[in-house]
């Protein structure tokens, strides 16, 4: 049995303790407070419940799309911190154990499957097929059966022409590789060959003119600029938006294909390669050596000892490459429907990874599967545009970098990004940079999870809102972030009559000193049935935002900033953030512990408008605000006799302990202020207690 992998399931649906030894988990802290219970008591609100007028709710039409995940997280707002407890725990148990990580965000996609539930584990099969005689050449020619076996059963999906392998000469071209980078090879091909049946099962529903369609208006997407905002043309100018068949294509898609299988057949190959890196790890080759090999599905490249480049052109599908300082021009993506998966593992060197504008790339799957595995170096990823760095679009884009100072840049949806499916960037030690403009660093889009999850280093998070490229509706000075844990919703019910509901984006930083920066949308942010997330377990750190930031969301959405600890200081420069939730939503800002400065005042805070619930929570520390404690926790909504109006509000500001700094007088350490309630729907209170 996987251990590690059953472990990590148990703990993700809270079923064992998240770890041996810990500090006890803040909820355990927050449910043990009289004071926290006092103040639920005085607004009305349920420990274990959102106390929401499921009656109104049920009235509101709901989006497609709508994960259970989402539901759950809402109807138990406090459970929810437990929830995104055991998430963290299980992605931390993971390591860098890519499968594991996929697995988890599958399951938070409703589409989990236990890969790893019963022995034979695919993985083993796998195992044993690599470390038989001839594996290499055996896996090569077992592709080209399935790929001409597929080819006759789905042709759109398949080359139409491919040579067949000379097993003679390819067998003399093997004699030169190193039998580990061999066994590594013949290990990713035999679950490559696998993971194309599991795409023709779940693309069986799928009639392939639709496929194409669809293919071609999201790269049609990549490529274009977006036009200045001063000509761009508004969709509902027209009787009918332009981009409406566009979006109606990719639902009815995404209710053909079944995602679940797709996903599991993708957990088998990410397992492969994984396994592969550790034991190219274990035995790292010194030979110098190339092999060039096509394939139905693209070229095989193994390379060791020299500094190679790899030039646009030829789809790769795999490449080893075991030393040396690299350039990569292309790979690690899908290249089209016919060439769905991309794969490279780069053991050692100082690698600079740069891709050209249009194209998917370093780990990013369209339609398929592409993973990028750097195992040492301070590595250079610069992406001109889209859909790179781990992004998954109705597939999966693994970035998985071991260590090193590295840096990441592209313009939008990279970073970790997904939508109708899952992006993943995964980064071991190292003090890093990631900059892009919107759409990452933990972004899920409609039936998509993001992950980005940094294990350690002083690291920087950039949503660039210097240079205005993406201007935001709520301000045109500021770019459109959606960006640093970000679940986001399509609203186009006031476009073309359906909006989209969001998916989960989350970024993870277990420690280091880190900065955020970012514009609108940014730092734990929902929207639309999206959950954002942004957790940061130690060091002291700097948050930059604008609007909707540091936890806010927005039209049923869900938002969670969880900071483990550390000296942190939090800005932003316009509304709703510390715990803003607006429109029938939930929103949580968590410190658990620090001497902490907030340099902001009002519109935050545990701010709660129209139908919703925005909680702030301080667990320790001399705190500084700029604000009073009367500022905290604001409210608002619709007045009573309207229908919403009538059903409740809440917000709440509680900071435990420390010896604390409120502007105004008084200072506000152990004190309470609960404003007289505009009406009976309206509920708030803001609570500075000495305990702990």
């Amino acid at each position: 049995m996987n251990t590690r992998l059953i472990l990590a399931w148990f703990v993700c649906c809270g079923l064992l303790p998240a770890g041996e030894a810990s500090a006890p988990p803040a909820t355990d802290i927050i449910r043990k407070s009289a004071a926290v219970r006092q103040c639920f008591e005085a607004l009305g609100l349920p420990l274990d419940g959102p106390g929401y007028d499921k009656n109104e709710l049920y009235k509101r039409v709901e989006c497609p799309f709508v994960l259970n995940t989402f539901r759950m997280w809402r109807e138990q707002p406090l459970r929810a911190i437990d929830r995104e407890r055991h998430l963290r725990e299980g992605l931390t148990r993971a390591e860098l154990h890519t499968s594991e990580v996929l697995y988890i965000a599958a399951d938070l996609l409703d589409s989990g499957s236990a890969r790893s539930l019963i022995d034979p584990k695919p993985i083993d099969l796998f195992k044993k097929h690599a470390e038989s005689d001839g594996a290499l050449l055996k896996s090569l020619l077992r592709l080209q059966e399935t790929c001409e076996a597929q080819q006759k059963l789905h042709p759109a999906l398949f080359a139409k022409k491919f040579e067949k392998l000379n097993d003679t000469k390819a067998r003399e071209k093997l004699a030169s590789v190193p039998p580990v980078v061999q066994r590594a090879a013949a290990l990713v091909l035999a679950a490559v060959n696998d993971a194309v049946l599991w795409r023709e099962a779940a693309f069986r529903n799928v009639p392939p003119e639709l496929l194409e369609q669809v293919y071609a208006q999201i790269m049609r997407g990549d490529q274009q600029e977006k036009p200045p905002d001063d000509k761009a043309v508004d969709p509902r100018s027209y009787t009918l938006p332009a981009d409406m068949q566009d979006a109606m294509r990719e639902a009815d898609l995404a209710r053909k294909i079944d995602f679940p299988r797709w996903y599991a057949g993708l957990i088998d190959l990410s397992a492969a390669v994984d396994l592969a890196a550790e034991w190219l790890a274990k035995e790292p080759p010194k030979e110098t050596y190339r092999l060039e090999l096509d394939t139905p599905l693209g070229r095989v490249i193994l390379s060791g000892g020299t500094d190679d480049e790899y030039k646009e052109g030829e789809h790769l599908l795999l490449v080893i490459d075991t030393g040396g300082n690299d350039t990569y021009h292309t790979g690690a993506a899908s290249g089209g429907l016919q060439h769905p998966f991309g794969i490279i593992i780069d053991t050692a060197g100082n690698d600079h990874y740069i891709a050209p504008k249009g194209k998917p790339s370093m780990g990013a799957g369209v339609f398929g599967f592409g993973m990028l595995v750097d195992m040492a170096g301070n590595d250079t990823y610069s992406a001109e545009g889209n859909t790179t760095q781990g992004a998954g679009l109705f597939g999966v884009g693994i970035l998985c970098d071991w260590g090193g100072d590295d840096t990441f840049t592209c313009d939008s949806f990279g970073q970790g990004a997904g939508m109708y499916g899952v992006g993943i960037l995964l980064k071991g030690g190292g003090n890093d940079k990631y900059h892009l403009y919107q759409e990452g660093q933990g972004y899920g889009c409609t039936l998509g999870v993001g992950l980005l999850i940094d294990r350690a280093g002083n690291d920087s998070y950039v949503a660039d809102d210097t240079n205005i490229k993406y201007p935001s509706d709520q301000t045109k000075e500021h770019n459109s972030s959606c960006a640093q844990g970000a679940g986001f919703g399509q609203r186009r019910d006031y476009i073309d009559g359906e909006g989209l509901a969001g998916g989960i984006g989350m970024l993870l930083d277990l420690k280091g000193n880190d900065t955020y920066y970012g514009g609108v949308f940014t730092q734990a942010v929902g929207y639309l049935y999206g959950i954002g997330i942004l957790d940061d377990r130690e060091g002291n750190d700097t948050y930059r935002g604008v609007w909707y930031a540091q936890s806010a969301a927005a039209h049923d959405a869900f938002s969670l900033l969880a900071e483990g600890g550390g000296d942190d200081t939090y800005t932003s420069t316009n509304c709703m953030r510390l715990g803003a939730a607006h429109d029938f939503s939930t929103s949580i800002f968590l410190e658990e512990g620090g001497n902490d400065k907030y340099l902001v005042t009002g519109s935050g805070f545990g701010l709660g408008l129209h139908n919703s619930l925005g909680l702030f929570l301080e667990l320790g520390g001399d705190d500084q605000y700029a604000g009073p404690l009367s500022s905290m926790a604001p409210v608002d909504g619709d007045k009573p006799g309207r229908s919403r109006g009538e059903s409740p509000t809440w917000g709440a500001f509680i900071d435990f302990g420390g010896k604390d700094t409120y502007a105004g007088k008084p200072d506000g350490n152990n004190s309470t202020h609960q404003p007289k309630a505009e009406n009976k729907y309206l509920h708030s209170i803001a609570v500075d207690v000495e305990e702990k």
